[in-house]
């Protein structure tokens, strides 16, 4: 069972990974500690460090004109997999979902778990265009990798609600933004991105 945990000398705020994990070194400010394969330790911080360090983060990539997106994302179907498999094969599912996450977003952008099956991606220095393709390439791979469940391989997708910062709108604006583009990808059919690039090629066809 995964639980939230705090950083040695309180750096780099609260988050979720497995016993015996660790937050990078500093709280962030160093690489992240290796476990074993050479694969580092990234954390996966908490729905309340997400919205504490957000508003900083946009405040300070705003002064300085650096990009900036956010993105909520949705593992599809969990409850139905919950009520299929049965919870703990739905704790195995999310354990590998968020093991890839970790991997895959890298010590750049904030990655949290928001609360059961929803992560939020903070993407510094990535602009919408960039942040789209990022999280296509996230989505694509994670469908790809079946995930091996008691014996049983299952292929788990994810939907991705994606928001541009710019202008000086609030941080949860930015994240109800992305929060409501997650919606259009779940009734679009689920496996898949949407963002305002998407709103805008759906207008334009």
């Amino acid at each position: 069972m995964w639980r939230c945990r705090a950083p040695p000398g309180g750096g780099g705020g609260p988050f979720w990974a497995p016993p015996g994990a660790r937050p990078p070194r500093g709280g962030g400010g160093g690489p992240p500690p290796a476990r074993a394969g050479g694969i580092p330790r990234r954390p996966i911080y908490t729905r309340r460090y997400f919205f504490e360090a957000g508003p900083r983060l946009v405040d300070q990539a705003l002064r300085r004109g650096e990009a900036m997106s956010i993105a909520i994302l949705d593992i599809d179907h969990f409850k139905r997999l919950n009520d299929t498999y049965g919870h703990e094969v739905g704790d195995v599912v999310l354990k590998a979902i968020s093991r890839r996450l970790r991997h895959r977003v890298g010590d750049r952008h904030l990655l949290a778990r928001l609360g059961g099956e929803e992560f939020g991606i903070i993407f510094h220095g990535l602009g919408l265009e960039e942040a789209l393709a990022n999280c296509e390439r996230l989505r694509g791979e994670l469908a790809a990798q079946p995930i091996n469940a008691d014996g049983e391989p299952l292929t788990v997708t994810v939907s991705v609600g994606l928001a541009a910062i710019s202008g000086r709108e609030t941080f949860d604006n930015y994240r109800t933004a992305a929060d409501q583009f997650l919606s259009r990808a779940r009734h679009a059919g689920r496996n898949c991105g949407f963002s305002e690039l998407s709103r805008m090629s759906a207008l334009a066809s």
